[in-house]
C-alpha cells in the first residue's frame, strides 16, 4: 500500500495519505509517492510531470532511498522547484474557491441542471 508516513521540517510536510494529495496540492505541500495500486500510478505521474510538485519513490523502499528523496524535497534544488509550482497550485485553489470563483459557480450551475432540474433558469446563484 502507499505510504501515510509524514516527514515535517517547520510545518511542511512533503508525503501525505493518498487521499489527501488534493488537500496537499491545495495547501501548496510538495509531494514524495509510493504508488502501489489502482489510480495511485497516475496520481503519480500526474504529480511528477503535469504539475511538477512530486517525486517517486521507487519500487523497494529503502531507507537511504527515502531519506535522499526527503532532503532533496525539502532542501534540494529540485524541492525549491517544486514548492514554487506547488506555492502557485495553491494560489490557483485559493481564486477558484473565492465567493463567486469558478468552484462556487461550478456547484451552483450543477445544483440547478441536475438538482432543480432546471429551475431558476435566469441563471441567478443560490444564497
Amino acid at each position: 500500500m502507499g505510504s501515510t508516513a509524514t516527514a515535517r521540517r517547520q510545518h511542511h510536510a512533503v508525503m501525505v495519505p493518498y487521499p489527501a494529495q488534493g488537500h496537499s496540492l491545495a495547501a501548496g505541500v510538495p509531494m514524495l509517492s509510493w504508488p502501489f495500486f489502482a489510480e495511485q500510478q497516475t496520481n503519480c505521474r500526474y504529480k511528477r510531470t503535469e504539475w511538477g510538485v512530486g517525486m517517486e519513490i521507487g519500487g523497494e523502499a529503502r531507507r537511504g532511498e527515502v531519506a535522499a528523496l526527503i532532503r532533496e524535497a525539502m532542501e534540494g534544488e529540485k524541492g525549491a522547484e517544486m514548492r514554487r509550482r506547488a506555492a502557485g497550485w495553491k494560489e490557483a485553489a485559493a481564486r477558484a474557491a473565492r465567493p463567486g470563483g469558478p468552484a462556487e459557480c461550478g456547484l451552483d450551475r450543477l445544483i440547478h441542471e441536475v438538482l432543480l432540474a432546471g429551475g431558476n433558469k435566469g441563471g441567478q446563484r443560490l444564497s
